[in-house]
């Protein structure tokens, strides 16, 4: 009985690395030394492995790596459809006519959308990406981490349902479209030019004209658009409003590369004077080519 008690007491402090067969070991002891009693084995605990902590880098066999992979997932959808709803809210805005003809588009939007994610952040009390932060092992409980959050997935959501589903390509979920990321160019064959006014003495709308030479040295002068504004604009305001003394306003004016052009400004005067500018060219311009031209009137 004292060599089972001490075996007990082994097991008990887990200095036996095998106690079920010690065990064993011990009864067979007990009956060789009473054979005329009954022995009842009693059964034996079977020690379990301690719990693994869980670890940053499980990889997908750890469990809770696994529920943070799938509420990113949740989180990624969420945005998506809440960036959708937004951007749907905001196109009448951007679509109204004085918004359009005033203010400069790639400026103004990401203010408005950035403005209105951050209200409808901070009005709903979101907590979307605050939890899935926290999942990822930072501190969220401060009012700066909740304003970071917030702040965070606004600026997603202002980027609309492209800003979400660039997100996503950056993630290797969705593939990359090199077409849609790239900014706006001219295509192939075609190359871009632009006219800025700078006034002199002409009042009101001036045309701009492009002229191609024929085959006797003449010159065929066609009017491509006007230009209403008086000063260029400058600094701030350029980046934020449309330049009316530009043509076109924002991107280019696409002509053929490769044949001679010619570009000036005319202005009818109430008499039916017209007042030309000095011409600019005859120029080639190379393929996919883009070119400012500065004239006075």
């Amino acid at each position: 009985m004292r060599g089972l008690l001490a075996i007990l007491f082994l097991f008990a402090i887990g200095l036996v690395p095998s106690a079920p067969a010690l065990a064993q070991d011990s009864i067979a002891l007990v009956n060789q030394a009473a054979p005329d009693a009954t022995v009842v084995p009693q059964p034996v605990a079977t020690a379990q492995p301690a719990p693994v902590a869980n670890q940053p880098d499980g990889g997908a066999d750890n469990p809770a790596a696994s529920q943070v992979i799938a509420e990113s997932g949740k989180a990624l959808i969420v945005l998506f459809v809440l960036a959708a709803i937004l951007e749907s809210a905001l196109a009448w805005l951007f679509n109204l006519s004085f918004i359009a003809n005033v203010f400069n588009g790639r400026s103004v939007k990401p203010i408005i959308s950035c403005a209105l994610a951050l209200a409808v952040t901070y009005g709903f009390q979101s907590i979307l990406l605050i939890d899935l932060f926290a999942k990822y092992g930072y501190d969220t409980t401060g009012s700066d981490a909740h304003f970071l959050c917030r702040l965070i997935e606004s600026l997603v959501l202002a980027g609309g349902s492209a800003g979400v589903n660039r997100l996503l390509r950056n993630l290797g979920i969705r593939p990359i479209d090199p077409v849609a990321e790239r900014n706006p160019t001219p295509q192939p064959l075609d190359a871009w030019i632009a006219v800025i006014h700078h006034r002199d003495h002409s009042i009101g709308p001036v045309d701009v004209e492009i002229g191609t030479s024929a085959a006797d040295g003449s010159t065929t002068w066609m009017i491509a658009g006007q230009v209403t504004g008086g000063t260029p604009l400058t600094g701030f305001a350029r980046w934020l409003l449309r330049d009316r003394s530009r043509f076109p306003r924002t991107g280019g004016y696409v002509v053929t590369p490769g044949t001679p052009i010619q570009v000036r400004l005319s202005w009818t005067k109430t008499d039916g004077t017209v007042i030309v500018s000095p011409a600019w060219g005859p120029y080639a311009l190379a393929d996919r080519a883009i070119v400012d031209i500065d004239l006075t009137l």
